[in-house]
């Protein structure tokens, strides 16, 4: 399966900066004039800005007006991070993904994309996503592995509705599903502005609703009807009941069953404290897991798994 890690670059849409001049940094470079879009963001980067900061980095990762620097690009990404900048988060886990200017490290990879997808990074969803269904760099497990494609869907992502309306066309990983294929394929369809792009997901689409009985395709376009409206409920799993909505939802659930197993997580409240993140890693280090102390939807398998056993 061909691997596909994505980083942000400006293929995202930016958090709205406190810093006059961005809009202007942001057009000059958009329109290839980057050193306009360097002396417009420079001074808002040293001044703090997180969105400024991210384009500045990405100039120095792609040698877009200046050397290319990956040390430079890191530091400025870093300082965006620490400001809970998504794409730059994700940035930072791609980096370390590819190797890019520092040494491979799948793990920090990992830990900088789960940062990145709990920060609103449909892409960072996405790369998860991909790390866990080929077994890269994560152990495989094709049910996390939806269920990340399935967060980075309900965040908007086309790349991930398509991912998803493949799979369950062809079977793969998932049991096949020719109503669930169609209406990923027309959300995805229905997200994507490139017209050659729509023009191909439309054609999936038909191909796979020829072969539908009418009772079928009704029922597939009335889900596709169901997920454009309610963007959460794209996030739900068969191959993960109960699968969380949202952040929130997921501290939630990994609070209580760290108190189910007799850890002291704190109050399952789905605002995880210093409390939760000992009680996390203390868990991790009694099953022999890489100790992180980090909410993600692995950690929430893990718990259920050892949950399950205790029944």
């Amino acid at each position: 399966m061909k691997r596909v890690i994505l980083s942000a670059l400006f293929a995202a849409a930016l958090a709205a900066p406190a810093w006059a001049g961005f809009a202007e940094g942001r057009a000059a470079y958009d329109a290839g004039d980057y050193t306009t879009a360097l002396l417009e963001w420079l001074p808002l980067a040293k001044a703090g800005d997180p969105a400024a900061q991210h384009g500045v980095g990405v100039m120095y990762e792609s040698g877009q007006g200046v050397a290319q620097d990956y040390a430079e690009a890191m530091r400025l990404y870093r300082l965006a991070a620490a400001q809970n900048y998504a794409t730059a988060s994700l940035n930072i886990g791609v980096m370390y993904f590819k190797g890019r200017g520092i040494a491979q490290d799948h793990a920090e990879a990992a830990r900088w994309f789960r940062a990145a997808a709990t920060q609103g990074s449909a892409m960072a969803a996405f790369n998860l996503g991909v790390m866990r269904q080929t077994g890269e760099g994560l152990p495989r497990d094709p049910d996390v592995a939806v269920g990340r494609f399935r967060q980075a869907a309900a965040m908007g992502l086309p790349r991930a509705m398509s991912r998803l309306a493949t799979m369950y066309r062809d079977g793969r990983d998932v049991p096949p599903d020719p109503v669930q294929a169609y209406a990923w394929f027309s959300l995805a369809e229905q997200r994507t502005r490139l017209e050659e792009p729509k023009r191909q997901l439309a054609a999936l689409r038909d191909d796979v609703g020829s072969r539908l009985s009418p009772k079928q395709l009704a029922q597939a376009q009335e889900l596709a009807r169901l997920w454009a409206s309610n963007p959460a409920a794209m996030a739900q799993t068969a191959a993960a009941p109960g699968a969380p909505v949202s952040p929130r939802e997921l501290a939630t659930q990994v609070q209580q069953l760290l108190a189910a197993l007799g850890y002291d997580p704190g109050p399952a409240d789905g605002m995880p404290g210093a409390r939760t993140r000992d009680a996390i890693r203390k868990f991790e280090t009694d099953r022999g897991l890489p100790v992180a102390g980090e909410i993600s939807p692995e950690l929430l398998v893990a718990l259920r798994q050892a949950h399950s056993a205790t029944q």
